[in-house]
């Protein structure tokens, strides 16, 4: 038995677009006492995903066994799309088959046929960093709009409490610079200097997690993965991990 009513869908609606945005194939859905979590890679195998919706973010919970459920990642985000922001939102499991209902005006029932799955929940990647970084997501976002104008990829660059988001191409270059005190930077720690290179297409896709929160967290280091994460505390937690472009020589 599994029936949980949210205190704010929008948590939920906005975390798995975010997740839509790379995984659009079935997946699985891990229900515990904890919440909720989605743990994915998108199909090319260059990024994760984690979603973590906590019990917190819910008025109701209730879960009679802790365990998965495989679900079709488009169906749910396409009715998900569906709920009003004056909507009441329950999930239930009934049987097979998801149900998510929305309450308002009318009561408005989806029901979504689980998919039984035989793969194993993946699990996040144990990282180290050497810089981390809490900016305003605005500036994330705008620094990769400019960034795709001139090149298809762009390069992080911290050192000495700068941080610098750089790219460049045949058109010509575009830099971003952000150092500790700036109005958007929150916090900047740099360890030693880390420099990497990532995707601007994937960038343009994660970044759709500021519908979360207006603040984004950067941890980075030197030709390395970087773990990118929207949070609301003790409510919900989005991250996702990138793997960095190796520079040729």
């Amino acid at each position: 038995m599994f029936e949980a009513k949210l205190a704010d869908p929008k948590l939920l609606k906005n975390g798995i677009n975010a997740v839509y945005e790379l995984v659009k194939e079935q997946t699985l859905v891990q229900l515990s006492n904890e919440g909720m979590m989605i743990t994915a890679m998108d199909p090319a195998q260059v990024s994760m995903v984690i979603f973590r919706l906590l019990t917190p973010a819910f008025e109701a919970y209730k879960l009679q066994k802790e365990g998965t459920i495989g679900i079709d990642m488009e169906r749910f985000n396409q009715v998900l799309k569906q709920v009003n922001p004056e909507d009441s939102l329950v999930l239930k499991i009934d049987e097979n088959v998801l149900k998510i209902i929305c309450k308002s005006r009318s009561t408005r029932t989806f029901s979504i046929p689980l998919i039984e799955l035989n793969e194993e929940i993946r699990q996040p990647p144990s990282l180290e960093f050497t810089t981390q970084a809490i900016l305003s997501a605005d500036i994330l976002n705008q620094a990769i709009e400019d960034s795709a104008v001139v090149s298809d990829s762009l390069v992080f660059d911290a050192n000495n409490g700068v941080l610098q988001i750089l790219a460049a191409g045949d058109v010509g270059k575009v830099e971003t610079t952000l150092q500790s005190g700036d109005d958007a930077v929150r916090e900047l720690k740099v360890k030693q200097h880390s420099r990497s290179r990532y995707a601007v297409d994937y960038l343009k896709k994660i970044i759709k997690g500021s519908k979360l929160s207006s603040d984004v967290q950067l941890n980075f280091r030197s030709d390395y993965p970087m773990q990118i994460d929207f949070a609301v505390q003790d409510l919900v937690k989005l991250s996702f991990v990138l793997a960095p472009r190796v520079e040729s020589e």
